[in-house]
């Protein structure tokens, strides 16, 4: 789909690309593309930080119980190169839980592979077929900078999270401000659907940075699944 470029301002071809992608193997292909630059992309563009992880990791620390990370498990949507598991094994260190990447892109994988961060990886897109086996399985699921109408569309992002965590467990993503203001790719609605279905229950929300170089914030969510 046609983003608002007021919305999503690409920096450089890559992002581009990734942005103008029509379906699931152009974007696979565009990322494939991006993924020896992805990491250097975000330190050139934030001072040597890829601050929506960050901020990511930073939140979910401030939310999720240390019990619940302490050895368990964690699904990390649209995993990319990994940066937002980088963070949180730094954070964590010996306490980090045992991470499974989803992704699709084979190349952001092997990126992701280098960081020796993931015990498990998933390539796949979301909806998730493969998740299905492993529902319940995650005490959290996470999903950083992923959650853009050119990647994901209405409630798929928060049906298949809701499918992997376990039962009162953890959900925390983050989302463009302005895409949730406008309602891009029906993003808004779906999550007050699932509220209304009691299917979840919102623990948190804050606007924090997201590319603070060009002015851009993003709502950090974190969610608890009903029990």
């Amino acid at each position: 789909m046609t983003l608002d470029e007021k919305v999503y301002c690409p920096t450089g071809e890559a992002h581009a690309a990734t942005l103008a992608a029509d379906n699931a193997e152009e974007l696979e292909s565009a990322y494939d593309k991006w993924s020896t630059d992805f990491d250097d992309w975000h330190a050139r563009l934030n001072e040597g930080f890829n601050i929506p992880a960050k901020e990511l990791v930073t939140f979910l620390l401030s939310e999720v119980p240390h019990e619940a990370l302490k050895g368990k498990a964690l699904l990390d949507v649209g995993a990319g190169s990994g940066a937002q598991a980088a963070y949180l094994k730094d954070a964590l260190g010996d306490d980090c839980p045992k991470m499974t990447a989803l992704e699709p892109s084979a190349q952001m994988l092997e990126q992701a592979r280098k960081k020796a961060l993931y015990e498990s990886e998933i390539k796949d897109v979301v909806p998730s077929q493969h998740l299905k086996p492993l529902a319940g399985h995650f005490q959290v699921v996470m999903c950083c900078g992923s959650i853009i109408p050119s990647h994901m569309q209405g409630e798929d992002p928060f049906r298949d999270m809701l499918l992997a965590a376990e039962d009162g467990g953890y959900l925390v993503f983050n989302i463009r401000s302005s895409v949730v203001e406008q309602n891009l790719a029906g993003f808004q609605a779906a999550m007050d659907t699932i509220t209304q279905e009691g299917a979840w229950i919102k623990r948190a929300q804050e606007e924090r940075q997201y590319l603070p170089n060009e002015g851009i914030t993003a709502m950090y969510y974190c969610f608890h699944k009903a029990s």
